[in-house]
């Protein structure tokens, strides 16, 4: 592929613990799995020739410049999955320790869905079934089962779920 370590020219703050960028590949994050303490600052340092971004439901560094550095605070308790939005196939998580030093066990956040509604599953990077027809007044409900967090977008920007974590799930209700 051709992909040569950069000079990374961004500065890690002092006391933050570093993930480093090192390929667009299943891996690319080191380390790929991480627990921090509350309140720690992490740093994505790109040391890959191409942009990338981390993001989860937890925390989003916008994309990540070759040679840059992104941090992102983590203030919450709990375990947070997330994923390059260039290359998804770029995953790691990051568990954050409470103040009594234990990582929580968290439910996926998700909404109440309808029992009726018209199920789409989130699995191995795509939509399964990739298109379904309902009557107006339908509920949809897309559950993430795949290993990243995702999101489910209108193209006409009538509906957003936000990211979701692994687990998670979101319902629309097509009312037109």
């Amino acid at each position: 592929e051709g992909d040569a370590p950069v000079p990374v020219s961004g500065v890690v703050p002092e006391g933050a613990v570093e993930v480093r960028i090192i390929s667009d590949d299943d891996g690319g994050f080191d380390p790929g799995e991480l627990t921090v303490d509350l309140g720690q600052t992490v740093a994505f340092v790109n040391a890959h020739d191409d942009e990338h971004t981390a993001t989860g439901s937890g925390f989003d560094t916008g994309v990540i410049n070759p040679g840059q550095v992104a941090t992102v605070v983590l203030d919450t308790p709990g375990s947070f999955a997330y994923a390059c939005q260039i290359h998804p196939e770029m995953t790691g998580s990051i568990a954050v320790r409470g103040e009594d030093g234990v990582v929580p066990e968290a439910p996926a956040a998700s909404q109440e869905i309808p029992a009726d509604a018209t199920p789409v599953r989130i699995i191995n990077l795509s939509f399964d079934p990739a298109e379904v027809t309902v009557p107006t007044g339908t509920a949809v409900s897309w559950a993430n089962e795949d290993s990243v967090p995702h999101t489910v977008t209108s193209v006409d920007g009538i509906f957003d779920s936000g990211i979701f974590d692994p687990g998670g799930s979101f319902s629309w209700t097509f009312d037109q």
